[in-house]
């Protein structure tokens, strides 16, 4: 007997590879997320230990080119928290943008996986149904030949 393929195996091939390669993608918009927070949170403890250091700074003798000093690396810090927090928000976007495509992409393969197993399961009951037929037919046979040979 035949064995079941499902005519549209090469698109559901196609469709998982695609949904597999998505997966990777949204894996890595993840990690330059995660390594985003993370440089955020850096900035964040170098912002707080200039602060400190600027209040301890002020009980002793003030220097004013260590306050410049002090003044300026802040100002870095922030500029920098500024721009590593606008390029988590884009990230962030890309990220919700790769999690709608893979979605997306997920429906259609589960939608394609359904389609083959309905076929697969119509093709099962058409077996059994022509495999019943032979069996009757071979039933009716016997009883015929049996029948004859009787008489």
């Amino acid at each position: 007997m035949p064995r079941f393929q499902f005519r549209l195996r090469t698109l559901l091939k196609i469709k998982v590879a695609e949904r597999d390669e998505r997966r990777l993608r949204l894996r890595d918009a993840q990690q330059a997320e995660q390594v985003l927070e993370e440089q955020i949170n850096e900035i964040a403890v170098a912002q707080q230990a200039t602060f400190a250091a600027a209040r301890a700074g002020v009980r002793g003798e003030i220097s004013v080119d260590r306050v410049l000093q002090t003044s300026r690396y802040a100002l870095l810090l922030r500029s920098q928290r500024s721009h590593a927090v606008e390029q988590l928000r884009q990230v962030h976007e890309e990220v919700e943008r790769r999690r709608a495509a893979l979605l997306e992409i997920d429906r259609e393969v589960k939608t394609l996986e359904k389609l083959r197993e309905r076929q697969r399961d119509e093709f099962r009951r058409a077996e059994n149904a022509l495999e019943q037929k032979m069996l009757d037919e071979i039933a009716v046979i016997n009883h015929a030949v049996n029948g004859a040979s009787r008489v």
